[in-house]
């Protein structure tokens, strides 16, 4: 599947061909065919064959779109994803970033814990309300248990390694384990 993800007023078009993986050296999305097509129409001085030229541009986007070659997926979404997937050591997806415009990366989350459990060494699993299962790998101690409905903040510390902090008070250090 290759893949690239072109940002428009808040709008992102993930344009999608099965000519392989996504590769680093990937054309710019103004280079693929339906966005090239465009791009070509509006160079058209004459304004009737311009718009000739957009509405055929346009059908090939649309019809691209039915048969799912194309897919647009708008900033709110892709951040949702990029919140859900905070924490997992996925390899680079790419479709996630910006292709120019600003996407700040997801350095920390908030939630609320939906459950908690110790382990006999005093290690504690947090299950949050959206899902998500974090462990905790080192020994550090929490100031008190923490209790369903606690908020969290989880902040991404150095080398590929998360911070869990429950109710404002020190962090554990954690990993993503569901």
């Amino acid at each position: 599947m290759r893949a690239v993800l072109l940002m428009c007023n808040g709008m992102a078009l993930l344009l999608c061909s099965a000519a392989g993986a996504r590769q680093p050296n990937m054309p710019p999305a103004a280079e693929v065919a339906p966005v090239k097509e465009l791009a070509r129409c509006k160079a058209i001085v004459d304004s009737p064959s311009r718009l000739a030229c957009y509405d055929q541009a346009a059908d090939q986007l649309l019809t691209a779109e039915k048969k799912a070659d194309i897919i647009v997926v708008d900033r709110q979404e892709i951040e949702k994803t990029n919140r859900s997937l905070f924490g997992f050591g996925l390899p680079d997806l790419s479709i996630f970033r910006s292709h120019g415009a600003s996407m700040p990366a997801v350095n920390q989350i908030d939630g609320v814990i939906a459950s908690a459990q110790s382990d006999a060494s005093d290690q504690w699993t947090f299950h949050l309300q959206d899902g998500a299962v974090w462990q905790q790998i080192d020994t550090n101690n929490l100031s008190r248990s923490p209790r369903s409905g606690d908020p969290v903040v989880i902040k991404r510390a150095s080398l590929g390694s998360y911070i869990l902090s429950v109710s404002r008070a020190p962090g554990v250090r954690v990993r993503r384990v569901g």
